[in-house]
């Protein structure tokens, strides 16, 4: 049991392949953060969100997407994980915020969070991809939102709940981000090391042959 729980916690490693095991290192500590966060969210749903059943319904979904985005991530399934999540989430984020206000809804930030992820995740074009999408469904909700559509407000947003949901897409952005940018770091003092390591070796070689 306790086997299976380190194994639960531990990205997977994929021998010489650094960049996959990278980007399956930041994507497990991802998905387990926002598993973290969404239990805190059902703790304090009560409490924080005006509608707590629908917004219970509303996290016991997400949680479900990110567990299985977890487990693809485990089981060596990586690109499929990655698209799932962010795809999944997406569509229904978008859905949620036309259920909740359209353009006045906070939960817009989470467009720009979801863009950082996808460019850490799968690349620049994923990042860019995301983006465009994102800003189209915004531009759309704008444009609803001026010629006098009333979006409904299935999920009211308090002054808490926009507390909770700014710190949530700042939690989930900053996660990924430190993880690659520590990668980054380590990879290019690894790369310094080898470079010096080469040089040693040639300045020996040099001194050995004018002997």
């Amino acid at each position: 049991m306790i086997q299976y729980a380190l194994n639960f916690f531990t990205a997977p490693v994929f021998e010489g392949d650094e960049e996959k095991t990278r980007k399956a290192k930041v994507h497990n500590a991802l998905t387990i953060s926002i598993m973290a966060v969404l239990a805190l969210a059902a703790a304090v749903n009560p409490f924080a969100f005006p509608r707590p059943m629908e917004t219970f319904i509303s996290i016991g979904f997400y949680f479900a997407v990110v567990l299985v985005s977890h487990v693809l991530n485990l089981q060596g399934y990586g690109q499929t994980a990655r698209w799932f999540f962010i795809s999944t989430v997406f569509c229904s984020l978008t859905v949620s915020i036309l259920m909740s206000g359209g353009i006045n809804n906070v939960s817009l930030v989470y467009y720009i969070a979801l863009t950082v992820i996808a460019g850490l995740l799968l690349g620049t074009r994923a990042a860019v991809a995301v983006a465009m999408v994102s800003l189209s469904a915004t531009i759309v909700m704008y444009v609803l939102h001026k010629t006098g559509v009333l979006m409904p407000q299935l999920f009211p947003v308090t002054s808490e709940a926009s507390l909770i949901i700014i710190t949530f897409s700042l939690i989930i952005t900053t996660i990924p981000l430190t993880l690659t940018l520590n990668a980054l770091s380590s990879a290019i003092a690894k790369s310094k090391r080898e470079n010096e390591e080469r040089e040693k070796i040639e300045q020996a070689l040099r001194q050995s042959e004018e002997k």
